[in-house]
């Protein structure tokens, strides 16, 4: 299918080239945002699933389909959550 003029075309997920993450001993993820070096956020669960499935390829679309397939049972809520995750990472600048 054809884009129209009306439709956008998502782009891929990017991380941030500033972005340092290290997984911790609880299975969380600590991302620090090297121009932030007093803050760094802590992501897990299906958030972290969600990050590590960013790779600069995948659209935002891409990913909710993925994590639909992963967790069926949540299939419906999974399109908010992306959304949510997505827009938080970027207002922080983890993500482009």
């Amino acid at each position: 299918m054809v884009p129209t003029k009306t439709q956008k075309v998502a782009k891929p997920v990017k991380k941030s080239p500033e972005v340092l993450s290290r997984k911790t001993q609880d299975q969380a993820l600590h991302v620090l945002h090297l121009s932030q070096y007093d803050v760094y956020y802590s992501i897990e669960g299906v958030a972290l699933e969600l990050w590590t499935m960013i790779d600069g390829k995948k659209t935002p679309d891409n990913l909710v389909k993925t994590l639909q397939r992963k967790h069926p049972a949540h299939a419906a809520k999974v399109p908010a959550k992306v959304k949510t995750w997505l827009t938080q990472f970027k207002k922080h600048g983890l993500i482009s």
